[in-house]
């Protein structure tokens, strides 16, 4: 469905998000934009954040590896610290790997990407 990124209080920030499948290195969905941080409300507490959602669902297959990447343009925005390399969600296990950008601070964690929404 989307993902939800850090932001900072009374920032905006340029995305542009692309979900590839790993092995063909295909896209298969990307979208770009303007958003705003508001803050956000989830099972991990309370953050200033953004959702950058799909236009339509997508369907991922199993036992299939995916990347999201996320190049992020704006204001400097919080970040998770202490991440988890995996974890486990509905069955569905996701996998934490540091960026090829990883000198500019994110990494497996410490990344930008605190929520990944979606439905089983």
């Amino acid at each position: 469905m989307g993902v939800r990124l850090f932001g900072r209080e009374n920032s905006s920030y340029w995305v542009n998000l692309e979900l590839k499948n790993a092995t063909h290195k295909a896209i298969l969905m990307s979208k770009a934009g303007w958003f705003s941080s508001n803050i956000l409300r989830s099972n991990i507490g309370h953050y200033y954040g953004f959702e950058v959602l799909l236009d339509t669902a997508l369907v991922l297959k199993r036992n299939t590896t995916y990347f999201i990447e996320a190049l992020i343009t704006g204001s400097d925005s919080l970040r998770g610290e202490n991440g988890h390399s995996s974890v486990i969600c509905s069955g569905v296990i996701i996998t934490f790997t540091s960026s090829k950008y990883s000198g500019n601070g994110t990494s497996a964690k410490q990344g930008q990407i605190p929520e990944i929404l979606f439905t089983t």
